[in-house]
């Protein structure tokens, strides 16, 4: 089995793209088609039983068309929002049959939430220009306008935006109270893990901000593992444990 993705950066359409460094929307053209046909490389070389590919639901047409194309399979847009408390769109091109969407958890960032008194923030400055907002409270402290995602609370009783990769503790905020406004909880990288159904302190012994990035950059486990049950059942119980323990007896001696 072949699993993985292509970083989709110059895809992205929340990249800060500029005259220097412009979008990708072509196939056959920039880093992130580069990048994808490394993953078509390693499919051919390795010709796996079973593949699985992701990337963002937002990246061009043209280019998601030409990936479908290629990889001959239908991509299946899944929401990591039924099994975790972010909201997360994915696209996944996988040759394992029958993936349907996983059943909703009803997982809210309250039940992920961890109090911690060192990191609630109060500022007084967010009750001039707040605006709430059916998932978050908007402010501006810049007089831009209510654009910045640090300038945003998310409800305790509602979904965190999709965990990013950088500036994870200023993009993550929650509102502790609806009542009061200024007061608000950055946070914590466990909590970051729970928001991808990662066991608690599962990137612990690395620097925080790299702690936060590795969490942003990965999949959210449990619809990884939804996708994976419905492989074939050979791959589960004492047969599955045999091929494992052969294929690891295999590794160890080319090792």
């Amino acid at each position: 089995m072949l699993i993985g993705g292509s970083p989709c950066t110059n895809w992205s359409c929340n990249k800060n793209h500029n005259a220097k460094v412009k979008k990708e929307t072509k196939v056959n053209d920039g880093i992130g088609w580069t990048l994808f046909m490394q993953y078509v490389r390693a499919l051919k070389e390795a010709s796996p039983r079973y593949f699985l590919y992701e990337n963002n639901y937002r990246i061009p047409d043209g280019i998601q068309r030409e990936i479908t194309r290629i990889l001959n399979v239908e991509p299946i847009l899944i929401d990591s929002a039924l099994v975790s408390a972010q909201r997360r769109k994915r696209l996944y091109w996988t040759n394992i049959q029958n993936v349907g969407q996983p059943e909703d958890r009803g997982i809210f960032i309250k039940d992920v939430f961890i109090p911690d008194e060192n990191l609630i923030r109060t500022d007084k400055r967010i009750l001039e220009s707040a605006v709430v907002t059916e998932n978050y409270v908007k402010y501006d402290l810049m007089n831009k306008g209510h654009y910045s995602e640090p300038y945003r609370l998310y409800y305790l009783d509602g979904k965190m935006k999709t965990l990013p990769r950088c500036r994870t503790e200023t993009k993550c905020n929650v509102l502790l109270n609806r009542e009061d406004l200024s007061k608000y909880k950055i946070v914590s990288p466990v909590e970051a893990e729970r928001y991808q159904t990662l066991p608690d302190n599962y990137t612990e012994g690395i620097p925080k901000t790299r702690r936060f990035e590795a969490i942003g950059n990965g999949w959210t486990v449990d619809i990884i593992v939804h996708i994976l049950k419905s492989l074939p059942e050979e791959y589960f119980g004492e047969r599955g444990m045999e091929v494992a323990a052969g294929e690891r007896r295999k590794y160890q001696e080319i090792l």
